[in-house]
């Protein structure tokens, strides 16, 4: 490799680590209860101005090189390209933010400055490691990866627990939907769900207490009770546009290739077992996986799953390009690849 080359992959992997680190500065869970925002809103602003300074010295690196550019060195100019760019938007909803009186605006401006940073970056961190030829610092990524499959699976667990509201009976309807709230309020990975998301359920968990607690066989109450149900229904379906992660789309790309590329050497059981990794990100494959549906029925809806989320098929199998090494994947992945 070039002197130059290696220069400059170093110097922007440097750069990109430094700032995936202030990015994780932004811990924003850590002042919903207490705390001053304005101190969350400083480490959003650091974390924005240290990742424009790092993509602008890359960039700056990248318009001097002088030597050939090897493919993935084309593609980091234009990660930082989009990268700098997008910095612009999240720089301007923090700000409003900021004029915005309810602290709850700020948190959820700082978590989502440190979401889309944090992925960002690594995209960057990526395209210099495969320059150099090593492997990229991915724990806070899988961190993070984790955290969506846990809010996914719970989000699931929510959708099937959702369909056992809809009695004749709003009072019953209402009670058996506070409940199911209850449940999601008590899994271990709800504070790691979106703040937007725990917001949502706070307001219609005071909502339905309010409710129970009057008039509830009025006309009107049970007008107001329906809308209600329509409003808690609304939200356990936007919930599970967590799949819209971009996380969660390459884990399930790459599950779903591996297990396909796999099949003939997987029982029923372990096919049944590494299907449901996915459970949650489409109803049909969850309506299919509940009922234990056949091998080749099942075969057919992940083969269709896959190709809605971006799949490709080349000489007959299904391919998607790897993004981690084997040693840094999860462990459902990692069962998959140890297998080849």
């Amino acid at each position: 490799m070039p002197d130059e080359l290696s220069e400059l992959s170093k110097h922007a992997k440097g750069l990109v680590a430094s700032a995936v680190q202030a990015a994780l500065a932004i811990d924003a869970p850590a002042f919903e209860e207490e705390g001053d925002v304005a101190v969350l809103h400083r480490l959003a602003r650091v974390a924005l101005e240290q990742t424009r300074e790092a993509y602008g010295a890359i960039s700056e690196r990248l318009d001097n090189y002088s030597g050939d550019r090897p493919r993935a060195l084309v593609r980091l100019a234009d990660a930082v390209f989009v990268g700098r760019f997008a910095l612009g938007g999240l720089s301007g909803e923090l700000k409003r933010a900021e004029t915005n009186k309810d602290s709850w605006s700020v948190i959820r401006a700082a978590s989502k400055v440190r979401r889309e940073l944090l992925r960002s970056l690594r995209s960057a961190d990526l395209l210099a490691c495969q320059v150099l030829g090593c492997e990229p610092e991915t724990e806070y990524y899988l961190d993070e990866l984790q955290q969506a499959l846990a809010a996914r699976r719970a989000y699931a667990k929510l959708r099937t627990e959702a369909s056992r509201t809809n009695e004749r009976d709003v009072e019953l309807s209402i009670r058996r939907a506070a409940t199911t709230l209850a449940k999601l309020v008590g899994r271990e990975c709800y504070p790691d769900l979106r703040i937007h998301d725990r917001m949502l359920v706070r307001q219609l968990q005071r909502q339905m207490r309010e409710w129970l607690a009057g008039d509830k066989v009025s006309e009107v109450s049970i007008l107001s009770g329906q809308r209600l149900l329509g409003e808690y229904h609304n939200f356990v379906e936007i919930a599970l546009e967590v799949n819209k992660r971009p996380e969660l789309l390459e884990h399930d790309q790459l599950m779903l290739t591996q297990l396909l590329a796999t099949w003939d050497e997987l029982t029923d059981e372990e096919v049944l077992r590494e299907a449901r990794v996915l459970m949650g990100r489409d109803a049909e494959l969850d309506e299919a996986l509940g009922r234990k549906a056949s091998r080749l029925e099942l075969r057919v809806c992940l083969e269709q799953l896959l190709a809605r989320i971006g799949g490709k098929v080349s000489a007959g199998s299904w391919v998607v390009e790897r993004a981690h090494p084997v040693s840094k994947l999860p462990e459902s992945q990692r069962r998959f690849s140890e297998r080849k």
